[in-house]
């Protein structure tokens, strides 16, 4: 029995030894932060989180605390006209086959380059912070790392040295830093950066700068990046293939290395936030149990506001669509009210024209009843014209005294049945244009003279009232569209 206790009492510290303490954040539950304290290297390949034997994927992370040396390697590629299309993807290959072997926890960031900008600007950066996501890494990097379109081959090789070497020093606080330059090693550029100013910038930021160099023809292509690599701590290598770029890669940076003991922060999604049971982690086989809570009040809280959230959601549609209907209504009664105005103006504007025509018609007709004048009245022969009938006078005959536009005569009702209208063969002809063609009919029926429309478009008016079929008597004054007339006995 003391032997079983002994050997309890040993696993238990040999497990204490791998994690020393853990703390469990739940503030994001479902989502768990685990913030261990191990004397042993976490890694993804060593550990292990369940739950009832099944497993939960999980992040980790080195706490921004924590004083284990953690490399940051920023890759510096050129894509000008000394590279072709051919070199860069030997480029993308080679470093993407490296990264797959890097300890977990190592950061990377990348550029690429050719010459500088009208703003002095030459690095690509497509991120702003190292990452340790080595398979998004790699995929952004394969896509973002293009040759570009250089025919008179620029290449400014010392300003972006220099450029990458500022940024890497300002963009993160790992105690290894370290850049690799992949390039053809020929500095064509109008700029006046030297070697010696990346090696003194270099030095200052404590940054290695390795440099690999393709076999493009050039001799010299390796003398000044060489210089840089030996002042710096770091390596220069020629290289003519993807799989030399992996394996001086390996060689320059020792990916046999191991993350070292310190603070790790593990994140993970809990599959199952109903059951908080079973749930363990595993360090090189080792298991604790990790007890999480629930924090008070989160699944009411979750509920209230997914509610919440949902009747906020049909609110905003329903008023949307409320918004949409109303506008809709508003602007439809707002058109059928200014087409109404419009109609309503314009009859108007065509009354108030056609008073004004019948007024002057009327104080045309009173200026000749005022004022004789034989010389415009012309006598009809009494000799009876079957197509027109003109003017006429004779005791005891009905006349017809016309005046318009353009017309002043007067008519003489000799016929049984008389037709009057702006066409020639009508008995009595007044040629004004708002006078139909056959505009109405003069007949003597009994003894009694009528007048009668004839399906005139502005109608017969007697005495300012319009009829169908009306009996004349003496004065009667008559209006046809624009002509006034007056019938005598």
């Amino acid at each position: 029995m003391k032997k079983i206790l002994i050997l309890l009492w040993i696993s238990l510290c040999a497990f204490q030894s791998i994690a020393q303490k853990i703390d469990i954040d739940n503030q994001g539950f479902p989502n768990i932060k685990a913030k261990i304290i191990s004397e042993k290297p976490i890694t993804q390949e060593n550990t292990k989180i369940t739950q009832n034997s099944q497993a939960i994927n999980f992040i980790i992370a080195k706490d921004s605390n924590s004083q284990a040396g953690t490399k940051a390697i920023y890759f510096l590629v050129e894509t000008s006209g000394f590279t072709s299309s051919q070199v860069v993807t030997h480029f993308k290959s080679g470093v993407s086959d490296f990264i797959k072997s890097t300890p977990e926890g190592t950061l990377f960031n990348a550029s690429s380059f050719w010459k500088a900008n009208s703003d002095s600007k030459i690095l690509n950066n497509w991120s702003a912070d190292f990452t340790n996501n080595k398979e998004l890494f790699v995929s952004e990097f394969n896509q973002k790392i293009k040759p570009v379109k250089d025919t008179i081959k620029q290449a400014d090789i010392h300003k972006a040295i220099y450029d990458a070497i500022e940024y890497v020093s300002q963009s993160t606080n790992e105690p290894e830093k370290i850049i690799v330059v992949l390039t053809a090693g020929v500095n064509k550029s109008y700029s006046n950066f030297k070697i010696e100013d990346c090696i003194d910038k270099a030095n200052s930021s404590k940054i290695k700068v390795y440099s690999l160099v393709y076999k493009t023809g050039f001799p010299y292509a390796l003398d000044n990046l060489k210089k840089l690599a030996d002042k710096t701590n770091a390596q220069s290598e020629m290289v003519s293939g993807s799989s030399e770029i992996t394996e001086k890669l390996n060689s320059f940076i020792d990916s046999s290395e191991k993350p070292s003991s310190g603070t790790y922060e593990v994140s993970f999604t809990l599959p199952n936030p109903e059951n908080l049971e079973g749930i363990q982690i595993s360090i090189d086989g080792k298991s604790q149990n990790i007890t999480i809570t629930k924090p008070e009040g989160s699944k009411e809280s979750s509920k209230n506001n997914n509610l919440i959230l949902y009747i906020a959601i049909g609110f905003v549609v329903m008023a949307g669509f409320v918004f949409v209907f109303i506008q809709r209504n508003q602007k439809a009664k707002k058109r059928q009210q200014e087409e109404q105005e419009a109609l309503k103006k314009q009859m108007e504007q065509q009354k108030q024209q056609f008073l004004q025509e019948q007024q002057v018609l009327q104080q045309q007709l009173q200026n000749q009843q005022s004022i004789q004048q034989p010389t415009s009245i012309k006598e009809e022969p009494k000799k009876f014209d079957p197509k027109k009938t003109y003017i006429g006078v004779g005791g005891g005959t009905p006349t017809l005294s016309v005046s318009g536009q353009g017309i002043n005569k007067t008519f003489e009702l000799h016929k049984p049945t008389m037709t009057i209208g702006r066409k020639e063969d009508n008995d009595i002809i007044i040629p004004v244009q708002t006078v139909s063609g056959s505009h109405a009919i003069l007949s003597n029926e009994g003894g009694n003279w009528f007048i009668t429309d004839n399906g005139s478009t502005n109608g017969v008016i007697v005495n300012g009232n319009k009829v169908d079929k009306h009996i004349l008597k003496q004065g009667d004054k008559i209006q046809l569209g624009g002509a006034l007339m007056t019938f005598n006995l």
